[in-house]
């Protein structure tokens, strides 16, 4: 049986989405339903698990032609934030409109 490919994103890092990924993708089950390719900055996500007090195993990559996804284990594509500033959690702002903005953008995926 073929399994569908995702791409996924964290939303608003200044919002619940990067612990809400953690908690969907720690659960084994979840990762088994389809190829996860992550957009994301790892920093966020790995704040995001912190935060949901979880975690699950990833691997990184830069260029989709070379990934060879291992059932259950996503694929991150790694998203750098262009503004250096911390995001300040609770509170939209700009920076992470832009974030978000640009992690959907990837041309990569």
């Amino acid at each position: 049986m073929t399994i569908p490919s995702l791409a996924l994103v964290l939303g608003d890092p200044a919002g619940v989405g990067p612990e809400l990924v953690a908690k969907v993708l720690s659960k084994q089950s979840n990762r088994q339903l389809a190829n996860i390719a992550i957009i994301a900055d790892k920093d966020e996500l790995e704040k995001g698990m912190k935060i949901a007090g979880c975690r699950f195993p990833y691997e990184e990559a830069s260029d989709i032609s070379t990934v060879v996804f291992k059932p259950g284990v996503p694929v991150l594509f790694h998203h750098k934030n262009s503004h250096p500033a911390p995001f300040e959690y609770g509170v939209a702002t700009e920076q992470s409109g832009v974030y978000m903005l640009e992690t959907l953008k990837k041309p990569w995926i």
